[in-house]
């Protein structure tokens, strides 16, 4: 009898973790199908306010793996040559006309931003999250049906204080992102993610599109559109280090 159980506990000790596989593995292709393991790329933030104003900042970027980011600001000018880093779970911030280096977390990048490196980044959500798939859905995203698997996130032990639910919607015939929608605890919808407009070179994702829409500040969104993503085989560790980058200006054609 004893022997039965035994086996029994194996069958779904074994299902569960070929499910975790399953899951991990559609939230990292579908990260690294956006935007690479390594590669450069611009992408521009588009904040539109409830009173009718709008701001437009642009960027250069590289990413190294899933825990390196840099944003080089070139537009507008007078933020010109700020920067956004991101090594591991810490956020460094570098303001150009008042020298001034600024350390913040990940947890203040969550609860205090429009765009967030978890709204970017899929690989991420493994560490910081325990996932399940929950079914399909076929949802509405800029007037276009997607069919989706639906994958159901919860806060694990590991992740900094920001969302502790999300529902995530990928493309079930191209594996991209289609949706995210950000909980509560309690299950209050607080935001919600629509990925448009993938645009492809080479039979790899050039440039795509995501809205964000806070359900607290419903008149007002944000735009972040993502083009020029260029797959690299390796890439210089200096673009992520502070002393490097308070002294390098990028080449006028690659702020095209």
């Amino acid at each position: 009898m004893r022997k039965q159980w035994l086996i029994i506990l194996l069958f779904f000790v074994c299902f569960y973790c070929s499910a975790q596989m399953k899951t991990n593995e559609i939230l990292k292709k579908a990260d690294y199908l956006c935007i690479p393991q390594i590669a450069d790329f611009k992408w521009d933030l588009e904040v539109y306010y409830a009173d009718g104003f709008s701001s437009t900042s642009r960027f250069l970027a590289k990413k190294q793996n899933k825990s390196k980011f840099m944003f080089y600001t070139f537009y507008p000018n007078k933020n010109f040559g700020n920067v956004y880093l991101r090594i591991d779970n810490d956020i460094w911030e570098y303001f150009l006309m008042a020298d001034i280096v600024q350390r913040s977390s990940m947890q203040n990048n969550i609860l205090n931003s429009n765009i967030t490196f978890f709204d970017i980044l899929f690989d991420d959500l493994i560490e910081f999250y325990d996932a399940q798939i929950t079914g399909n859905k076929i949802i509405e995203v800029e007037g276009k049906d997607v069919d989706c698997i639906v994958l159901s996130l919860h806060t694990s032990k590991k992740q900094p204080q920001g969302y502790p639910n999300v529902l995530l919607y990928i493309d079930s015939k191209t594996n991209l992102p289609a949706k995210r929608e950000y909980y509560s605890q309690n299950n209050v919808l607080l935001k919600v993610i629509y990925f448009y407009d993938y645009e492809f070179k080479n039979s790899k994702i050039n440039a795509f599109t995501f809205k964000s829409v806070s359900t607290t500040v419903p008149d007002e969104y944000t735009i972040a559109k993502f083009y020029d993503i260029d797959e690299k085989s390796s890439m210089e560790n200096k673009y992520f280090t502070i002393a490097f980058l308070q002294n390098w200006i990028p080449k006028a054609e690659d702020l095209r």
